[in-house]
């Protein structure tokens, strides 16, 4: 299985692009539902993780969550114990979530065996950062993205897959840009997992700021940016980046 990525400073547009990617041609998958379709085939699945991922797939699918799951988890069975009140509805998606970030650890203990060197490194910087809840944030995308990777290049298919949140992208977060910058991204991109193809979205300042203070005003979840300077920031990020990848 190919892999492409997309990667460049958020809000570019990398998930349109995807999306339209994925939409004009069959033989390219999304990354987002590769743990759903796949992870059967490289893992045991208990009852309730098969659910789970069965749940998370039909949410991402239809993009209602308040909705779905007011009205598709009032009555599910699970072997011998039955969901209905109210009271446990509320606690019925961290229920699936607790075993989804299960099964993406199973996956992600099969890509450390492969990528040991790798898998260190970034857990290392994962240590140093200080936000508490931010440290837990990226260590779970981490490992999810990890057993994505692991997923897309050992299945046996003729397919493509396609990131807009792979390897390249996630380190955006990872590595401070204080300090020496360069020394931790040339670690970083040696050790790092590479896809087939490496594609760079970039977009004018002004429409980077535009498009997230739209994000910002439809979901307070997402990123927005603060400044220009901040945008110019994530940009020089970049350019260190694929000039440090064209050395190597």
């Amino acid at each position: 299985m190919k892999i492409i990525e997309l990667c460049g400073p958020p809000c570019a547009g990398k998930t349109y692009i995807k999306n339209s990617i994925i939409k004009n041609n069959i033989k390219i998958s999304n990354s987002d539902f590769l743990i759903y379709d796949t992870a059967h085939f490289f893992i045991d699945l208990n009852y309730i993780e098969k659910i789970s991922l069965k749940y998370f797939k039909y949410i991402k699918m239809f993009n209602r969550k308040n909705k779905v799951i007011k009205k598709h988890t009032r009555n599910i069975i699970i072997k011998n114990f039955k969901i209905s009140s109210k009271k446990k509805i509320k606690n019925f998606p961290n229920l699936f979530l607790s075993y989804y970030r299960n099964v993406c650890k199973k996956i992600f203990y099969l890509y450390k065996k492969e990528n040991p060197s790798f898998v260190k490194y970034v857990f290392k910087l994962i240590k140093q950062i200080k936000d508490k809840k931010q440290k837990k944030k990226i260590k779970e995308w981490y490992i999810e993205i990890f057993a994505k990777f692991y997923i897309a290049k050992n299945l046996n298919n003729k397919k493509t897959i396609i990131f807009d949140e792979g390897i390249v992208q996630r380190s955006l977060f990872l590595i401070n840009f204080n300090g020496n910058l360069e020394k931790r991204l040339k670690k970083y991109i040696t050790l790092s997992d590479k896809s087939n193809f490496l594609v760079f979205i970039d977009n004018k300042i002004s429409n980077l700021i535009k498009r997230s203070k739209k994000r910002s005003f439809l979901s307070s979840d997402q990123f927005s940016y603060k400044s220009t300077s901040e945008v110019k920031k994530y940009k020089r990020f970049f350019k260190a980046y694929f000039k440090i990848l064209k050395k190597i």
